[in-house]
């Protein structure tokens, strides 16, 4: 087993990430609050209607509650998190200790096509990622990983990865 860098969360709630806490406790509440108001309107309607407007409440409610929980996802992976990548019998193993989603990830490095680099935007989290590296694979799976890294780190880590490559096939 060989590690190639273990990653730690390097942002402070004053560089903006207030947001994503807030962001993801107000998603909740608002689907909640959805979810009660809309239901007393659904109570006269009869049959089918009923079923239907029910089953829309539950998908808008589900929507919001996953909203809200990218959102504080987003918010221990920026403070939090600590991410540790190493290489295991073929395998990129990616390990993330202290945030929701994505915790572990294993890709066979002869799958591995490419890694780009990482640092948008991005439109359903409404907020910048801590991941810098976006690591494609297989024909159309890409997944994003390295927390909180820096330039320099980014190039040094994508190019240890790509030469374990090289050496793979």
């Amino acid at each position: 087993m060989t590690i190639l860098a273990t990653n730690k969360a390097k942002k402070d709630l004053i560089d903006g990430s207030v947001f994503d806490i807030f962001g993801g406790i107000i998603c909740f509440v608002l689907s909640l609050a959805f979810s009660l108001l809309i239901y007393p309107a659904t109570i006269n309607l009869s049959g089918f209607d009923w079923i239907l407007m029910l089953f829309l409440i539950l998908v808008v409610a589900l929507f919001l509650a996953y909203m809200g929980l990218i959102h504080i996802d987003n918010y221990l992976r920026w403070n939090r998190a600590e991410e540790t990548i190493w290489v295991k019998d073929g395998m990129l193993v990616i390990d993330c200790q202290g945030s929701i989603l994505r915790k572990h990830k294993e890709i066979s490095l002869s799958r591995i096509r490419k890694i780009k680099k990482f640092d948008r935007l991005e439109i359903l989290r409404g907020t910048y990622s801590p991941d810098r590296l976006r690591i494609y694979y297989s024909r159309r799976r890409r997944y994003r990983f390295g927390i909180c890294m820096n330039q320099k780190q980014r190039d040094e880590l994508a190019q240890k990865i790509m030469d374990l490559v090289e050496q793979c096939s």
